[in-house]
């Protein structure tokens, strides 16, 4: 949009874009569902040496190219926002069952010892 055209926005135009020296270079507003970027400058070299510089397309593309969002990322970097620390939960204590496990064996072992199944020895 060129540098002198006046818009009806419905918010101020922030500066998005500024020179060595701090002026701005291109300004943004919203307008209905919209985004309108205005350069303050006429795209002449003699008006904004910036478009010399080997950079310019890769600035301007950051400009009006929105910030890509990942579709995926590491759970790591999205931690709860509540302030209060991840519940840690503690290590599960297997002895009770390890005690249970040989108390069956145990007693599966002398069931099929002491069983009527067995015959005399030859």
């Amino acid at each position: 949009m060129s540098h002198d055209a006046r818009l009806d926005l419905d918010a101020p135009p922030v500066p998005v874009w500024s020179d060595a020296a701090g002026r701005p270079l291109a300004t943004t507003g919203v307008r209905g569902r919209g985004r309108v970027v205005q350069f303050t400058r006429p795209l002449e070299p003699a008006a904004m040496p910036q478009l010399l510089d080997a950079d310019f397309p890769d600035a301007l593309e950051r400009l009006l190219v929105p910030p890509v969002t990942p579709s995926r990322v590491a759970a790591a970097d999205h931690a709860p926002l509540t302030g209060a620390r991840a519940y840690a939960l503690p290590p599960l204590d297997i002895r009770p069952w390890l005690a249970l496990l040989i108390a069956l064996l145990f007693a599966a072992e002398r069931w099929l010892a002491t069983s009527a199944r067995r015959g005399a020895a030859p």
